[in-house]
């Protein structure tokens, strides 16, 4: 065991005096800048996260909506038949899907909420369009013909109708961020 000085030998020059008081933590201020600057980052980042989560819970719903609309298509296709004689635009269609799926009305496109009710019920945002065609049920704006999308979502100045089609090929809401 090491012997300790007595303060008579510090004095004398033959030893020296254990330190009591060590800096062994922070000091308040360095506490505070530090959660100071993790406040910051946090307050920056924060929002950013919440919006690609939101967007990516919207990207997921739309799709599995697509999902369950595309399967009631084709198990009234497997017992009706062919859906071209089905009507489209007419009611004979919703008493044929009726069976598979819980609706609101029937006019040959389905309006999709992907949150319900809760804001903020706009297109593009949350509310989105698929329409019914002999191929299927198609998100709006696309079309084997052309896709319109480009018109009707990824372009600033639209209404946002066709950005089933835009989630639908791209799998993001990145036209969000460019209007």
């Amino acid at each position: 065991m090491k012997k300790a000085f007595t303060l008579v030998e510090v004095l004398a020059g033959r030893g020296t005096m254990p330190t009591v008081f060590s800096k062994a933590g922070f000091t308040l201020a360095e506490v505070l800048i530090t959660l100071g600057i993790i406040g910051i980052v946090a307050a920056m980042t924060i929002p950013n996260l919440i919006q690609k989560n939101y967007e990516h819970q919207t990207v997921t719903k739309l799709k599995e909506t697509h999902s369950i609309i595309s399967q009631a298509m084709r198990l009234a296709s497997e017992e009706y038949g062919d859906p071209s004689g089905w009507e489209i635009f007419g009611n004979t269609e919703a008493s044929v899907i009726k069976e598979y799926i819980t609706y609101n009305g029937w006019t040959g496109s389905f309006f999709i909420d992907t949150n319900g009710s809760k804001p903020p019920n706009a297109w593009g945002w949350d509310t989105f369009t698929f329409t019914i065609h002999n191929d299927g049920i198609v998100p709006e704006g696309c079309n084997k013909k052309f896709n319109y999308y480009k018109t009707t979502c990824a372009n600033k100045n639209s209404a946002g109708n066709g950005c089933a089609c835009y989630i639908h090929l791209n799998n993001n809401m990145n036209y969000l961020h460019t209007k």
